[in-house]
């Protein structure tokens, strides 16, 4: 008779147990889901201000769609929506090539959002084909091709024209990180030179970018090698009188000078 009612007893309060989980579990369901409501729905976590600092006109509403898009494929975005002042992160990947960073700034009291845009910096313009018929933005820093450009003629931008006719595609770097630093190198000193303006035209095939001035010789280089030597011997040659009577300038061979 004990054994029974002690057993009995103890189901009793296994019951009372379980019941009283099964209330708690279903308390915390139901917090979760009104907290959930009030967070998604509510007024209160909707963004009253997003501010984009960096770029204007038609390419901020352009970015500010990109941006909302990449912000509603987070987690929290997918769960709360774009408009909720939670799902934006502290930043975001940079939606096209001739950005370089995304830095978002939130003021919870204001529910205020602030994108600073940093773009990248912009090396000049390189086109292809015998005409310019496609050119793009380079990166000063990467060699990338960022963005589509305007065929443009004069000395504000630098060009250059690439003998090519079968464009790279955007993001792609039109030179080695190695070629780049040396195609920089001679650029620069060409123009702290008095050569007045220059086109520069590119040979892929051989890897040598040819500086032809409005007067003088034709420049040739190599973006294979450092150019050092052939700029100071550049330089020497340009100081003497005889130097615009030359046809051609010839570096494209390592520690060497043809000239004509």
């Amino acid at each position: 008779m004990t054994n029974a009612y002690l057993a009995q007893s103890r189901m009793r309060r296994f019951r009372k147990r379980r019941l009283r989980f099964y209330a708690w579990f279903l308390g915390v369901l139901v917090f979760a889901f009104f907290l959930f409501y009030a967070v998604r729905e509510s007024s209160f976590f909707v963004i009253r201000t997003l501010k984009i600092n960096g770029v204007s006109g038609a390419e901020q509403s352009n970015l500010l769609t990109s941006l909302r898009t990449a912000v509603a494929q987070e987690t929290l975005g997918k769960i709360l929506g774009a408009d909720n002042y939670l799902a934006w992160p502290a930043t975001l990947p940079p939606p096209s090539f001739s950005l370089a960073s995304i830095a978002i700034t939130k003021r919870f009291f204001d529910r205020s959002v602030e994108v600073a845009v940093q773009r990248k910096n912009i090396g000049g313009m390189w086109c292809f084909g015998d005409e310019a018929q496609s050119c793009f933005w380079f990166d000063g820093e990467s060699a990338l091709l960022l963005t589509p450009a305007p065929s443009t003629e004069g000395s504000l931008v630098q060009v250059i024209y690439e003998e090519s006719s079968i464009p790279l595609t955007l993001g792609q770097p039109v030179l080695s990180s190695e070629e780049f630093a040396y195609f920089k190198e001679i650029a620069g000193v060409l123009g702290g030179m008095d050569f007045g303006d220059l086109r520069l035209v590119f040979n892929r095939d051989r890897r040598e970018l040819t500086a032809i001035p409005v007067h003088g010789p034709e420049l040739r280089f190599s973006v294979r090698f450092p150019s050092r030597v052939a700029l100071a011997a550049l330089r020497e040659m340009a100081s003497r009188p005889s130097f615009s009577n030359l046809q051609y300038a010839d570096f494209t061979v390592n520690n060497k000078v043809y000239t004509k």
